[in-house]
């Protein structure tokens, strides 16, 4: 597994994009799309320093907002999404979302699981 990105939950894209901004070296910032699967709209900023943010916004993170909690998941991009959930889930992570096309990275599948250190979620390679 490689570290694709980490997810943070947000109320509002365009203002946690200036807030990025003002703590990190912004390389680029792709637009904000909405995806229906995940109920959400996305957006993926990447760092100079390679650290790629994806930002979240909507009902599937309200409930994390309202906590006060902006930490929403790590992804880890994987050669065989669907042979890495069984190998997961043989090791205690429990499946929250199947596999499904995402929208911000071109319609490649992603899986949520559940696990120890949090939720993760898996991006099969191109």
């Amino acid at each position: 597994m490689k570290l694709h990105h980490v997810g943070l939950a947000c109320n509002d894209i365009p203002e946690s994009v200036a807030q990025l901004r003002k703590l990190y070296a912004v390389a680029s910032v792709s637009d904000a799309i909405y995806d229906e699967n995940q109920n959400a709209t996305v957006c993926l900023v990447e760092t100079e320093n390679g650290v790629n943010i994806e930002l979240v916004a909507g009902e599937r993170v309200e409930s994390l907002l309202k906590r006060g909690i902006s930490y929403y998941h790590l992804c880890d991009e994987v050669p065989q999404i669907q042979d890495k959930i069984e190998s997961m889930r043989l090791e205690g992570a429990m499946l929250i979302s199947d596999q499904q096309p995402a929208a911000l990275f071109g319609g490649r599948c992603v899986a949520f699981l559940a696990t120890g250190a949090g939720l993760i979620q898996l991006l099969e390679e191109e």
